[in-house]
C-alpha cells in the first residue's frame, strides 16, 4: 500500500516536512481566534492545564519527506486514509519497537521505538478498521531510530546520547485535553520491519493511525488557536473540513 510519508534513506517511516514546520512555526506566532472556535458539542474538552504548551519538538523525530495537502478533502481523498476523527488527548503510551536490517550482514541493524498517543474520540467521520473500538483511538509517533549490533544493543559510542526519546517526554509535551483532529492511516511497520515488542495498550481494540506527517496529526495550537499543520484553520473549521471531505 501507497503510504503517505516518504522513506528516509530506506529506513522505517519517517516524518515531518520542513517546508510544513515552517508555515506551522509561522502560524504558531500569528495565531488566530475568533467567535466561530467556540467549543462545540462535538468536543467540550478544555484542557487540563490552560497555562500548558505544546512542545514541537517531539513531532520532529525521525523527519523525513511528506507531501503538502493543500485542503483536507485532498488528504481525505486518498484512499489509504482509513480513519478521520476529532477529539482531544487523553494520555501517551509506550508503542511498539520495530527492528529493520539495511547492512545486509543478515541481521537487524536498526531498531526504532514508537509512543502512542491516546485520544478520546468525540466525533468520527471515518473509521474504515474493521472491528475497532470508536470512543478511543492511537496515534503513533516515532520515539527515535537506533543502530544496533548482531547482540541488539545500541552501537553508539562511549558516551554518547541515546537517540531515542523517553515516553515521559512526549508525555509532557503534548498536553491532556489538547483537541486534535486525526486523518491518516492505520499504522503498520514497513515492509522489512518486524514489530518485536508490541504495545500492551489500555484500549487493545482502538485503531492505530500513523501520526508522523503534520497534516494527519494536527493539534489546537492554543484555546480557540489555530491548528498545527493546517494554519489556515481553526479547530471548529478543521472538524467542518473533515467532516464534509470524508463524505466525498
Amino acid at each position: 500500500m501507497m503510504t503517505l510519508i516518504g522513506k528516509h534513506a530506506g529506513r522505517s517511516q519517517r516524518f515531518l516536512l520542513g517546508a510544513v514546520a515552517s508555515i506551522v512555526a509561522a502560524g504558531l506566532v500569528t495565531a488566530c481566534s475568533g467567535g466561530d472556535d467556540a467549543v462545540d458539542a462535538r468536543s467540550a474538552h478544555t484542557r487540563s492545564d490552560a497555562s500548558a504548551r505544546i512542545d514541537f519538538t517531539v513531532l520532529d523525530i525521525g523527519a523525513g519527506d511528506s507531501y503538502v495537502f493543500p485542503s483536507p478533502s485532498a488528504l481525505l481523498s486518498r484512499p489509504e486514509v482509513e480513519i478521520a476523527v476529532s477529539g482531544a488527548i487523553d494520555g501517551v503510551e509506550d508503542g511498539p519497537t520495530v527492528l529493520e536490517s539495511e547492512s545486509g550482514l543478515g541481521y537487524p541493524d536498526l531498531r526504532e521505538r514508537f509512543a502512542v498517543v491516546r485520544i478520546k474520540v468525540d466525533a468520527t467521520y471515518r473509521n474504515l478498521v474493521k472491528g475497532a473500538e470508536t470512543d478511543f483511538i492511537y496515534v503513533a509517533l516515532s520515539r527515535g531510530v537506533e543502530v544496533i549490533d548482531r547482540n541488539g544493543e545500541a552501537a553508539r559510542p562511549e558516551g554518547a546520547p541515546s537517540t531515542i526519546t523517553s515516553v515521559n517526554v512526549f508525555d509532557k509535551a503534548l498536553p491532556l485535553g489538547t483537541r486534535v483532529v486525526v486523518m491518516g492511516e492505520q499504522w503498520a511497520p514497513p515492509a522489512r520491519g518486524e514489530v518485536v515488542a508490541p504495545s500492551s495498550l489500555k484500549h487493545p481494540a482502538a485503531p492505530v493511525a500513523r501520526g508522523g506527517h503534520p497534516q494527519t496529526f494536527a493539534l489546537e495550537t492554543e484555546d480557540g488557536g489555530i491548528m498545527s499543520g493546517w494554519p489556515d484553520y481553526t479547530f471548529n473549521e478543521l472538524t467542518r473540513a473533515a467532516e464534509e471531505g470524508a463524505r466525498g
